[in-house]
C-alpha cells in the first residue's frame, strides 16, 4: 500500500481529483463558495500541502514550545506557547534555513479552521502563523529533497484556472470528512513511514534531482 492509498480517506476517492490534491480538496471543503475558495487559493497561496522545516527529524507540533524565529512578527515579545509556523512554499524555507535545517515535517490542516491559520509576510516566502494548531497532524518528517520531491508533484497538479478551482469545489462539498479524535489521528498516521511517502517518486525524479 502506498501513502496515496493510506491517505485515500483525505480525499475519499473524490472523482476526477489526482490523490495528491487531497489537502487541497479538503482545503477547499473550508469555504462557502468557489469566490471564496478562490480568493484563498490566490491570495494567500492556501494550496493545501504544508510544511514546517525543521532540524529534528523527530518533529512533532510541542503545545510546549513555540516558533523560535518569530522575532520579526512578536515586536520583541515573547511568543505564546503552543504557535506553529509552516509554509506552501518549502523551496523558499529550505534555501533560508540551509543548512541547519535538513528536515521537512508535511503538515495536514484538513481539521484546522481558514482563521486559524494566516498569511504573514517576513521575507521567507508564502508563510501562515498557525494560531490554533491543536488540530493540526504531522503526516511525516522527510529529508528535504524529498520534500521537495512532493511538493514539486503537488505544484504540477494544481489547478489552472477558475473552472477548474470550481469544479474541485463542487468535488470537495460533497466530501465527507470523518470526525476524528486527535488520538484517532494519531493511530492513523503511525505506520505511515517515509518509504512509503517517497520510493514511487525515486524512479521518476532520480535523474533530475540527483544530477
Amino acid at each position: 500500500m502506498n501513502w496515496f492509498e493510506k491517505l485515500s480517506w483525505l480525499s475519499v476517492q473524490a472523482e476526477g481529483v489526482p490523490p495528491i490534491l487531497a489537502g487541497l480538496v479538503n482545503e477547499a471543503r473550508k469555504y462557502n463558495s468557489p469566490e471564496e475558495f478562490q480568493k484563498a487559493f490566490l491570495g494567500e497561496i492556501k494550496h493545501g500541502m504544508y510544511w514546517h522545516v525543521t532540524e529534528d527529524p523527530e518533529f512533532f507540533i510541542d503545545p510546549d514550545k513555540g516558533p523560535s524565529d518569530m522575532s520579526s512578527m512578536s515586536g520583541g515579545h515573547q511568543i505564546s506557547l503552543g504557535k506553529l509556523m509552516i509554509t506552501s512554499d518549502i523551496e523558499t524555507w529550505a534555501s533560508n534555513y540551509a543548512p541547519n535545517r535538513s528536515y521537512a515535517a508535511l503538515i495536514d490542516m484538513s481539521y484546522v479552521s481558514p482563521e486559524k491559520y494566516t498569511q504573514v509576510n517576513r521575507g521567507f516566502g508564502n508563510e501562515f502563523f498557525v494560531h490554533d494548531p491543536s488540530q493540526a497532524k504531522v503526516i511525516g518528517v522527510f529529508s528535504i529533497k524529498d520534500a521537495l520531491r512532493i511538493d514539486h508533484e503537488h505544484h504540477s497538479s494544481l489547478p489552472q484556472d477558475f473552472n477548474e478551482l470550481t469544479k474541485l469545489w463542487r468535488v470537495a462539498q460533497q466530501v465527507e470528512m470523518p470526525h476524528l479524535s486527535k488520538e484517532q489521528l494519531a493511530s492513523h498516521y503511525e505506520h505511515l513511514t517515509e518509504e512509503d511517502w517517497t520510493s514511487q517518486w525515486e524512479e521518476e525524479w532520480s535523474s533530475e534531482w540527483n544530477a
